[in-house]
């Protein structure tokens, strides 16, 4: 009797913790404590291509609340004044079970997993940017300026890298975040000194400057000699594309006002299961990308740099193989 009333107590711890190995997930140190608000406006007459359409779902990210913990954000695409569409990060179905006991079981480590489900089907989720908004707002703290381009898409003045690091700054001090692209085309943005750059993108608004350095004048030792569009030879661009490990990783380059640059980054290992999706950043000014990695993202996996130099018409690609850092 007594060791029937035991075998029913290891049956029963043992079942307790089987359940618990179930719905527990490591965060690695990384704590999921909840979501910020963005709000996207796209002007009626912009079409953005599908490349940086897709790009925009790195928006809908996990971002560094404070030490050791992480916060998302979702999306919504204002239609008109009184209507939108809400992006927002899938949950998987064990996830959601998971979270059903415990928002303590749903980690930044079950968020990324997520995340990785909803890049990898970005076109299930972009659509909503197929809907255009006609009201205006320009008190958005990010106005995006957008000129066509020789296919007749919109190419937007700032790339998502850019976007996304603006809204960090916002979300320092709010939890919500308004983006607004504009077509500059017809006058709704305005360029004060008409170097090419808005004014609420303009550090020097009043200043004739560079883009590369927001807007503003490059002193005498910061030009750098430019090359001639015409040229256009793989021999004349040099763009060093180097890579520094760390929280977060870094892949540069050096930049140049005569290109523009496109950058990607692919797992090329046998087991890329739990690796980042394919990530393609459109139209990079900045010479600089940066990129976090879980423990399963880095985890003996290499990943494949593309840096794509776009030069009056003509491309000219350069590669290198990393392994990323957990951070």
């Amino acid at each position: 009797m007594k060791s029937t009333y035991l075998l029913i107590i290891g049956i029963s711890i043992s079942v307790m913790l089987l359940f618990f190995m179930v719905i527990y997930r490591s965060s690695h140190g990384k704590n999921f404590i909840g979501d910020t608000q963005i709000s996207i406006k796209i002007a009626r007459d912009i079409q953005l291509s599908k490349e940086f359409s897709d790009s925009l779902l790195y928006l809908v990210d996990t971002y560094e609340h404070s030490q050791g913990n992480y916060t998302q954000s979702t999306v919504s695409v204002l239609v008109s004044a009184k209507d939108s569409v809400t992006l927002s990060c899938p949950i998987s179905g064990m996830n959601q079970f998971r979270s059903n006991f415990s928002n303590n079981f749903y980690t930044y480590a079950a968020r990324k997993e997520d995340l990785n489900t909803m890049h990898e089907n970005a076109s299930l989720y972009t659509a909503a940017f197929k809907k255009k908004c006609s009201i205006k707002d320009n008190s958005a703290q990010i106005i995006v300026a957008c000129k066509k381009n020789n296919s007749m898409l919109f190419e937007s003045e700032l790339s998502v890298a850019a976007i996304k690091s603006k809204v960090l700054q916002i979300l320092e001090n709010s939890r919500y975040v308004s983006i607004y692209f504009v077509n500059s085309e017809k006058g709704t943005m305005k360029d004060s000194d008409g170097d090419g750059v808005a004014d609420n993108n303009d550090a020097c608004p009043t200043k004739k400057g560079s883009a590369k350095n927001n807007g503003c004048p490059m002193d005498d030792d910061q030009e750098e000699p430019k090359i001639q569009l015409g040229k256009c030879k793989k021999a004349d661009i040099i763009p060093n594309l180097s890579f520094k490990p760390g929280k977060p990783n870094e892949f540069t380059w050096d930049y140049d006002s005569n290109y523009t640059y496109d950058f990607s980054l692919k797992c090329i290992s046998n087991i890329c299961d739990d690796a980042k999706p394919a990530i393609n950043e459109v139209n990079i000014q900045e010479g600089i990308y940066r990129v976090y990695a879980s423990h399963d993202e880095s985890m003996d996996k290499v990943y494949l740099a593309t840096l794509t130099v776009n030069c009056n018409g003509k491309k000219f690609t350069y590669t290198i193989k990393k392994r990323l850092v957990c951070g």
